[in-house]
Order: C-alpha cells, then sequence, then structure tokens
C-alpha cells in the first residue's frame, strides 16, 4: 500500500487541479446531455406509443386550392399522373391513396325507426378509397355483386352537424352512435343513361380521419362501371400516409405546391417531428462535448505523462515495469469515469424527476425511474471512453520508459 502511495505522490505531483477539474467537469456534462437525451427519447416514444394518432405515421387528405380561375371553369383541381409520381417520390411520404368519386346521382331517405320520427331526404355524393388509408375496420365493411345493403362510413363531423344543426331546426330526434342501428337509407341510383337501381344503406361506423361518406371501392367502381358507363376522371383528392418525424418537410412541399390540407394534423406531426430533433440534436451535442472532453482528456494525460517524464525514466533506472505506473494511471481514470457515471446517472433522475412533476401538472404522465437502456448505454460509453484513454496513456508510458 505504502509502495503504491509513494508511486502515485511521485508521479502525480504536477499535476495542474484547475485543469483536471475542467476535464471532469467537461465529461460529466457530456455524460449528462447524452443520457439526459436518450431517456426522453425513450419517454417520449413510450408516451406517443399510447397515443397511436401521434406515434404512427400521420395520415392527411390533400387537395389543390381552389381560386377564381376554378370558378369560371378556366382552372383544374384535378391531381395529374405525373404530380401523384411526384408525391410517391417525396422521402417524407411513405404512400399516396387516391379517392374515387361516383358518376351517378344517388339519392337517400333516411328512415328512423322511432315513434314520431319522419323521414329526411338527401342528395347524397359517395366517395372510396384502398382499406389500408382508413382509421376504422368495422365489422359488416364489406360488398358483393349482388348485396342489396351498402355499408356506409360517416364522418364525425356529420353527426355533430345533424344534432347540433339540422336536427333542431327541422324536429327530428338527436341520434347517439348507440341508437344507428336502427337508421337505414332508401337509396335511389340513377345513371345518365337512366338506369336505376334500389339499395339499403347501412352504417357501419365513423371516421375522425376522412371526412366524406365513404363506401367499399368495389362497390363504388361496380356502380360507376353499371350506372356511368365505367366512367374514369383523375382524382380531385389524394389522401397522404406521412412519416411522422418529417411533417416539416411534407408541409413545405404542400405549401411550395399549392395543395391544402388539415392544418390541426399537421401542426400535431410538427411537434412530435420537432421533438424528434430536437432530442436527436441534443444527443448530438453531449456527444460533441464529450469527444471535446475525451480530447482534453487524452492532451491533459500526455502533459501529465510528459511532465513526469524525469519520474518514469528514473523508474525505468530502477528497473520499473511499465506495467506499475500504467496500472496506476488506469485505476485514476477508471475511478475518475465511474464517479462521472454515478453522478451523471444521479443527475438525469434529478431532472426527470423535476420534468415529470412539471409534466404531471400539464396532464402528461411520464414513466418513473431511469431506464436501463439508459444505465446499460452509459456504462457502455465508460468502457470505450476508458479502453480509448487507456492506449493514448500505455502507448506514452511505453514510449518514455522504452
Amino acid at each position: 500500500m505504502k509502495h503504491w502511495k509513494l508511486l502515485a505522490s511521485l508521479l502525480f505531483r504536477h499535476t495542474g487541479r484547475w485543469q483536471m477539474g475542467f476535464n471532469l467537469l467537461g465529461s460529466l456534462l457530456g455524460f449528462l446531455l447524452v443520457l439526459i437525451s436518450l431517456q426522453f427519447f425513450l419517454d417520449f416514444k413510450s408516451l406517443l406509443s399510447e397515443n397511436t394518432d401521434l406515434v404512427k405515421s400521420q395520415y392527411l387528405v390533400v387537395n389543390k386550392k381552389v381560386g377564381m380561375l376554378n370558378t369560371l371553369s378556366l382552372g383544374s383541381s384535378v391531381f395529374q399522373k405525373n404530380e401523384i409520381e411526384e408525391l410517391k417520390k417525396q422521402q417524407c411520404i411513405e404512400s399516396v391513396g387516391e379517392f374515387v368519386l361516383n358518376h351517378f346521382n344517388a339519392t337517400a331517405n333516411m328512415n328512423i325507426a322511432i315513434a314520431g320520427a319522419q323521414s329526411m331526404f338527401m342528395e347524397l355524393f359517395f366517395e372510396a378509397v384502398d382499406n389500408q388509408y382508413l382509421d376504422i375496420n368495422p365489422e359488416g365493411w364489406n360488398w358483393h355483386i349482388g348485396d342489396k345493403e351498402i355499408p356506409l362510413i360517416l364522418p364525425n363531423d356529420f353527426m355533430n352537424m345533424y344534432n347540433f344543426n339540422y336536427a333542431p331546426s327541422h324536429g327530428f330526434p338527436q341520434l347517439s352512435q348507440a341508437t344507428l342501428k336502427w337508421v337505414t337509407f332508401d337509396i335511389s341510383i340513377r345513371g345518365n343513361t337512366g338506369k336505376q337501381a334500389h339499395f339499403i344503406g347501412k352504417i357501419v361506423g365513423f371516421s375522425n380521419r376522412i371526412s366524406t361518406i365513404l363506401v367499399p371501392k368495389n362497390f363504388l367502381d361496380f356502380a360507376n362501371h353499371e350506372f356511368a358507363g365505367g366512367m374514369k376522371t383523375k382524382p380531385h383528392r389524394l389522401i397522404l400516409k406521412a412519416r411522422n418525424e418529417k411533417m416539416a418537410e411534407l408541409t413545405n412541399y404542400i405549401d411550395r405546391n399549392g395543395y391544402e390540407a388539415n392544418t390541426e394534423l399537421m401542426r400535431n406531426g410538427k411537434f412530435s417531428g420537432f421533438v424528434y430533433n430536437a432530442l436527436n440534436i441534443l444527443a448530438f451535442a453531449g456527444l460533441l462535448v464529450i469527444l471535446v472532453s475525451l480530447t482534453g482528456f487524452i492532451q491533459f494525460s500526455q502533459l501529465l505523462v510528459s511532465k513526469s517524464k524525469y519520474e518514469l525514466e528514473t523508474l525505468s533506472m530502477l528497473g520499473f515495469s511499465t506495467s506499475a505506473p500504467i496500472r496506476l494511471y488506469t485505476i485514476f481514470y477508471l475511478l475518475a469515469y465511474c464517479i462521472i457515471f454515478i453522478v451523471s446517472l444521479l443527475g438525469v433522475y434529478l431532472i426527470k424527476d423535476y420534468l415529470s412533476t412539471w409534466l404531471f401538472d400539464k396532464g402528461i404522465t411520464l414513466q418513473a425511474g431511469v431506464s436501463c437502456v439508459v444505465a446499460l448505454s452509459g456504462l457502455g460509453l465508460m468502457l470505450v471512453l476508458l479502453v480509448i484513454n487507456f492506449i493514448a496513456l500505455r502507448n506514452d508510458v511505453q514510449r518514455i520508459m522504452a
């Protein structure tokens, strides 16, 4: 023990405390930044996984802006094939779906099986899109040739407009989703050739994503073929499956090309994308600080070894091998990095505890404690830095004592 104390006092007598303190502080700051950004990245990802509308890809319904030229029939609001292909090439978009319109006349009588309720006549328009773009998968959402019942998906906004605008002003009863099983639509379809058919419409679900009356795509393809002579037109609206973390890029693309989309959904996507990017920048800044502090540690180690050149040469002449000073330096840096690692974990815990309390008051709940992934990542980072420092120290000591 006395031998090691004497060796330590000999080799560290030229150590600058302020320089050592700044290097330790830099490493501590870098560790803390990396670990806290990783911790909140995991917390944010976990929080979003509980809110599937935010963590999953965003679905945006996009159309072209309608202006005076459209009113004068001098402009077109349809999407050309090259515009759709250009959208598909964007890295911020995973896939593009096209809305199919009805090209026939459709009317309906809404029958409510409640005493005293009157029927309601209306003209209808239908749209269809591939099932992968729907936010619900209700039972009965299918149709086959020969079926007289057509499943319908209505937008949730339709219920609000009916219950709080149309029903009170026309003396109709207000309806809840539970009473919709008593509501049917007698649908009459008339084509441009005079061909007619009658169907029963049945509401099977409500969509928060798409504001239109949806029918199965195979029904609309069949009806357009039967009653509109197979008429096909280019889509007026598209639905985009967008990457959540690149919503800012998509927003710029939409604005640049004169398109329109749901601004609220775009705002949510931009927020989550901003947080992801902010956490990535924070992690990068932490790694940068660690690299800078590691460079400082290596330079400090080289300076420490060079200042102890006389002592190391003397130890070599006295018959000491290089293993003794290398072991002493390694133990010193091992203790230093262990302290930095433990203090960093404690700092992550305290910062998270403070922010968790603040977010809880805002209605956001984070999981308690520090993630095992964060602890293991910090341990791995500490070992990597220790190995790099050890190699640099060993080379310097061996060069002097050779």
